[in-house]
């Protein structure tokens, strides 16, 4: 039986309230397509990306693996390289880290490196007592690394490099402790921020290797001490303001050594005239301006030189040997490196034989022989 008409035609005329006019039904049917549009555009969109971030993925991965498969042959090399090391006699090996780490001021870092090769490695850099001499200090940190390097030196004397780089005082002895200080033979003070200064304890070590890196309007860092005049060697880096800035201007009875370089002609002649040093008989001078007789050399530091070592300063060569005997002069060397600001190659050959001419005749009018030590690579 079919349905009833009085139903169907109630259905009908609620539906009819919903009909709208052609006018007013295009608009909404358009706005409905745009948003699918919108919509399906955005689906696409985020397909695409999903497919490119899938291929990058997969790259990485692929190269990943390709990295971890060399690190895998490298490790094999090196270790296939360290079979014949690692069976070296411990001794042998304690040699080879001490040769290693020579005359490095950093020479820490490259012991701590050694030690972190294998347990082997370790044992023998731990063991010895030479691999641990050279520490570097960088206030104002904490010293307890630098405590527990010391111990591993046992008793030996301690060279240590300090970077000071920080404007506030520091005291040396307060900083790394009495025990530490009592060690240091040798230290190594290297300035690149001012001013500031820094105060060395009751018993100074016996070389002092002051570096500077502050501009010419910058205030240098002082170096006081009660009993500086203990160093018995010095020497000063970079400095292009007076020494005595950098060094309290005391006399220095144990004074045997001297090594300046980079230092302004004026401020090396006034800090060698006022520096009384009776004991000195070792004097190494590089890179310097100085020309005579602008600023005449100190006539007791010419009688008391035994040995002198000009390095890349051709300008005080020929009026320096012409104008003094040095009567006690054993060994000279000569070291031109590179040529100087300001100085063509002629000039620079013809001021190098020039010296040669009179150290030469120096030595004739001598009694003792003079060694020469010439190493000119211009």
């Amino acid at each position: 039986m079919g349905p009833n008409r009085s139903v169907i035609a109630n259905a009908a005329q609620q539906l009819g309230r919903f009909h709208l006019p052609p006018f007013e039904a295009l608009p909404i049917l358009m706005y409905h397509k745009n948003r699918r549009n919108l919509a399906r555009s955005r689906v696409w969109r985020l397909v695409a990306e999903s497919d490119e971030m899938i291929e990058a993925a997969t790259n990485l991965e692929s190269q990943v693996k390709a990295l971890l498969a060399s690190l895998t042959q490298w490790k094999a090399r090196v270790a296939n390289s360290l079979a014949g090391i690692l069976s070296l006699p411990t001794e042998l090996l304690q040699r080879i880290f001490t040769f290693v780490v020579s005359g490095d001021l950093l020479a820490p870092n490259q012991s701590i490196t050694l030690s972190h090769v294998c347990s082997r490695w370790r044992r023998a850099s731990v063991d010895l007592p030479a691999l641990w001499v050279r520490l570097r200090l960088v206030p104002p940190k904490g010293n307890e690394a630098l405590r527990e390097l010391s111990q591993r030196a046992r008793g030996a004397a301690i060279k240590l490099s300090i970077d000071f780089k920080h404007a506030r005082p520091l005291n040396l002895e307060r900083h790394v402790g009495p025990e530490l200080v009592e060690k240091i033979a040798e230290l190594s003070v290297m300035s690149s921020l001012g001013p500031s200064s820094m105060i060395l304890p009751q018993h100074p070590p016996a070389k002092l290797i002051a570096f500077s890196e502050t501009s010419n309007n910058s205030k240098p860092s002082l170096i006081t001490s009660p009993s500086l005049s203990h160093i018995q060697r010095l020497e000063m880096r970079n400095v292009t303001f007076p020494i005595s800035s950098v060094i309290d201007p005391l006399p220095f009875p144990y004074l045997t050594s001297i090594s300046l370089s980079s230092v302004t002609s004026h401020h090396l002649i006034q800090f060698l005239r006022s520096a009384q040093a009776p004991l000195l008989h070792d004097l190494q001078i590089e890179s310097s301006d100085y020309r005579y007789p602008s600023d005449p050399m100190p006539p007791h530091i010419v009688d008391s030189l035994v040995h002198l070592k000009i390095v890349d300063s051709p300008y005080m060569l020929p009026s320096l040997f012409w104008a003094f005997e040095f009567p006690n002069l054993e060994t000279f060397h000569l070291e031109c490196r590179t040529h100087q600001p300001g100085m063509t190659g002629v000039t620079y050959d013809n001021s190098v034989r020039a010296v040669m001419k009179e150290v030469s005749a120096l030595s004739s009018r001598r009694r003792g022989p003079l060694f020469l030590a010439n190493t000119i690579n211009p």
